[in-house]
């Protein structure tokens, strides 16, 4: 269920996916929500649920990251929202990219193009969102080049994005820290692929 606190947190710090409060949205949706546009109410809405408080997610989400090896990424709180301690480094974006393809279900959510958020009472049509990451497929200077992209923007590290492709066969993974805009993201990716992968 998607709170007033939790709306007055995201209209205060962070990113929202237009929920309204007192709806109820299905954790799938949440999900979705919060992998495809980075929506800070729905990661508190998920986190709340999984964990029982934003504390106690906050805890988990760095008890996850030591376990996948990501000792340059501390989770200040449960959304990484910038300027209050979060930070991950480029290494670690990558490697949880890594752990993301990995995944059954974060993989088929990186690749969704679009999704509709089921019927409440506040939306009976649903809401119609989209993954933000899938413009870097028509940013990239090489057509079909780009496979999938995820943000990690968090705390210092705002402007992360780490990016995997397939070229003739063989997968490319790169992430950039420090962009002032996504297009900007995908640029300095772009930059580097044509730099460093033959044939490009």
């Amino acid at each position: 269920t998607i709170t007033k606190d939790i709306q007055n947190t995201v209209r205060a710090q962070g990113g929202t996916c237009l929920f309204a409060a007192g709806e109820t949205v299905s954790v799938q949706d949440l999900f979705y929500a919060a992998a495809m546009t980075g929506a800070d109410d729905a990661v508190l809405a998920l986190g709340r649920k999984a964990a029982g408080s934003d504390t106690v997610f906050t805890l988990l989400l760095n008890r996850k990251a030591n376990q996948l090896g990501l000792h340059n990424t501390c989770f200040a709180n449960a959304t990484g929202i910038p300027g209050q301690g979060s930070y991950i480094s480029a290494e670690d974006a990558i490697l949880l990219l890594q752990a993301a393809l990995k995944n059954k279900t974060a993989y088929s959510v990186l690749l969704s193009g679009r999704w509709t958020i089921g019927a409440t009472a506040q939306h009976p049509d649903g809401i119609q969102i989209g993954q933000n990451y899938k413009m870097a497929m028509n940013l990239m200077p090489v057509p079909g080049m780009a496979a999938l992209a995820m943000s990690t923007e968090t705390g210092s590290s705002f402007g992360t994005l780490s990016m995997f492709t397939s070229w003739t066969g063989k997968p490319y993974l790169c992430a950039t820290l420090g962009s002032s805009s996504f297009a900007d993201s995908v640029n300095d990716q772009a930059n580097l692929f044509l730099s460093y992968i033959p044939g490009t």
